[in-house]
C-alpha cells in the first residue's frame, strides 16, 4: 500500500474568494470523514492574495480515486469552477512515514 498525496495551488477570481472558501468547507468536511483521507489541508497565501494552497494525501491512490469521483469534488461539485482563475495540481511522493499520522498517534 503506498500513500497517495497531491498538492494543490489554486487562484481565484476577484470578487469570488467568499464563495469559494463556503463551497470548499463543504468539501472538506465531505473529505475529511472519506475512508482512505488522511489529511486535508487548505491554506492562503499571504504573499498572493486570492490564491490558496492545500494537499490531501490518501492511504493509496484507489482512495483518492474514490473522492475524485465524489459528487462533491472539485470538477464535480456546482459553481466552485467559475471561482477558479488558475488550477495548479501535483503528485508529492512518500518518504515512508507521515508526521501527520505520528502526531494523531500521540507520538
Amino acid at each position: 500500500m503506498a500513500e497517495y498525496t497531491l498538492m494543490f495551488r489554486m487562484k481565484i477570481h476577484e470578487g469570488k474568494v467568499d464563495k469559494f472558501l463556503g463551497i470548499m468547507r463543504e468539501i472538506t468536511e465531505h473529505t475529511r470523514k472519506e475512508p482512505g483521507n488522511l489529511v486535508f489541508e487548505l491554506r492562503s497565501d499571504p504573499r498572493q492574495p486570492n490564491t490558496f494552497i492545500g494537499f490531501h494525501s490518501y492511504v493509496d491512490k484507489a482512495a483518492f480515486d474514490v473522492h475524485y469521483n465524489a459528487d462533491y469534488h472539485l470538477g464535480n461539485g456546482p459553481g466552485l469552477r467559475e471561482c477558479i482563475a488558475e488550477i495548479e495540481t501535483t503528485e508529492l511522493g512518500s518518504v515512508g512515514y507521515s508526521a501527520v499520522l505520528m502526531n494523531k498517534a500521540g507520538c
